[in-house]
């Protein structure tokens, strides 16, 4: 019964320790991020604690949030492609388990309640540069060509999306895949005042922020 006890104990303070791991985002430096042609400057997201370059004309939408998740978007001059990045917060537990996943019982489940259907089209492709997974999903209204990392009790969905009932536009749906690759997560605007540039490198940070591109 001792050994059962201490067994428990041990394993619980082991999940507190990996679920406090990784959780603070990074602080983002200057010149930490370069800007991409068509896409607009990098900037700090605070409320999904990433970095984004949208395509440069793009028109954000209003923060959408629950209690569970963030999302922000940013929508094309036609109406029918979209950037987008979702911070989602996980029970503790979730620690436990990898992407995929969060992928099938949050993102996917959340599009089948809200579009009708959620499916899979082709394989869930792990990406080690990323430390994640990318996939692509189909539902009732949109077809979305995601990334998702997890880290922690968090995990960050970043997308390029497109309408189903609109033809696809090649140069529209060019520019989010863009901005998808060239997303951070994990950070934060806080360097100018938390942090000096030069006592926040790469090498230093434990947990660093997750580049989508797979060129850098």
């Amino acid at each position: 019964m001792r050994s059962t006890f201490y067994g428990q104990f041990v394993l619980a303070g082991l999940i507190g320790m990996i679920a406090a791991g990784c959780h603070d985002p990074v602080a983002a430096t200057p010149g930490m991020f370069e800007a991409v042609d068509g896409l607009a400057a990098p900037a700090a997201v605070d409320s999904v604690e990433a970095i984004c370059a949208p395509p440069a004309g793009w028109r954000a939408e209003p923060l959408k949030s629950s209690e569970r998740h963030r999302h922000q978007v940013w929508i094309s001059p036609s109406g029918n492609t979209a950037y987008g990045v979702i911070l989602m917060e996980l029970p503790n537990l979730a620690v436990l388990v990898g992407p995929q996943v969060v992928l099938e019982r949050g993102f996917l489940a959340n599009m089948k309640r809200t579009e009708g259907r959620a499916d899979l089209i082709g394989p869930i492709i792990q990406d080690d540069k990323l430390d994640g997974i990318r996939f692509i999903a189909e539902g009732g209204l949109y077809l979305v060509r995601g990334t998702l990392m997890k880290r922690g009790t968090r995990a960050w969905c970043v997308y390029a999306g497109t309408l189903l009932a609109h033809r696809e536009n090649d140069e529209e749906l060019r520019a989010a895949e863009l901005a998808r690759e060239n997303t951070a997560i994990n950070v934060s605007s806080d360097a100018a005042t938390t942090a000096p540039a030069a006592a926040t490198t790469q090498s230093e940070i434990v947990c660093p922020p997750v580049y989508l591109s797979t060129t850098r």
